[in-house]
């Protein structure tokens, strides 16, 4: 069997579960939050006036991909694994004419997707959320106004890429473990030790530590590690993508 054949059966999966609503309704979530700050707060308003787009689109971004985005990722790996331990179909599966590296990579390139669609839906909506409050208020003049988009593309490359680590190292938990409140409390755990590791241990080195790595990107102090932060996740995503297949492969008898 194909991948093309393996990755469709597994975006079908996703169908049957709340992977779509929980990517729409969770990129909703910032694109809301600053239309509301926008028309009730007077003072991001002002600050629009002086620079709008660099302000508002970035740093509605910079939220998603520290915050929101590792969150995101953490639940739905552990949604989409879950998903033949809840119907225990794992048997079913591994009889049908597809390997396990098939299984593995078309569940795993499943995953990205939704990242990827996860982020560009983010950045769009920002984007219209930009657009309606330029309608609104005119005097904004944003069409006028220049914008980097090369910047934009650079910075969700460099977004996409850096979290395939989170998402190599939840996936190879999630598929290890039947039990699913174990992936996750462990994800959110490291996730907020990554946090802590930028805002209260500035000292330590946070380029080894894959959960930290988003939020580094969003801040411009780190920004000379940005080069060694994407070759590490590539090192790192590639290590993980071998254990999880390994694991994986090793236990198909188990699971």
């Amino acid at each position: 069997m194909s991948l093309a054949i393996t990755f469709r059966s597994e975006l079908l999966k996703t169908k049957r579960t709340s992977a779509i609503y929980l990517t729409v309704l969770g990129a909703l979530i910032v694109p809301a939050i600053k239309l509301d700050e926008l028309l009730t707060v007077t003072e991001p308003l002002a600050k629009m006036y002086t620079y709008p787009w660099e302000f508002y689109y970035k740093n509605g971004l910079h939220i998603v991909m520290g915050l929101l985005l590792p969150f995101y990722m953490i639940l739905m790996t552990t949604l989409l694994t879950q998903i033949e331990y809840r119907n225990n179909t794992w048997k079913q599966v591994f009889s049908s004419p597809q390997s396990e590296f098939m299984v593995f990579l078309g569940k795993f390139l499943s995953l990205q997707l939704l990242i990827v669609s996860f982020l560009l839906l983010n950045a769009v909506l920002l984007f219209v959320v930009i657009l309606l409050v330029n309608v609104i208020d005119p005097q904004l003049g944003l069409m006028s106004q220049s914008f980097d988009w090369q910047h934009l593309i650079k910075t969700l490359g460099k977004t996409l890429l850096l979290s395939t680590t989170v998402s190599s190292i939840q996936f190879w938990m999630s598929l290890r473990f039947r039990n699913f409140i174990l992936p996750l409390a462990i994800g959110i755990t490291l996730w907020f030790v990554g946090l802590m590791f930028i805002f209260e241990y500035k000292t330590l080195s946070k380029e080894w530590f894959p959960y930290s790595y988003l939020m580094m990107l969003v801040f411009p102090d780190y920004a000379h590690l940005h080069g060694t932060l994407l070759l590490n996740a590539l090192l790192f995503t590639g290590v993980f993508l071998l254990i999880g297949f390994f694991d994986f492969k090793r236990r198909k008898g188990k699971v």
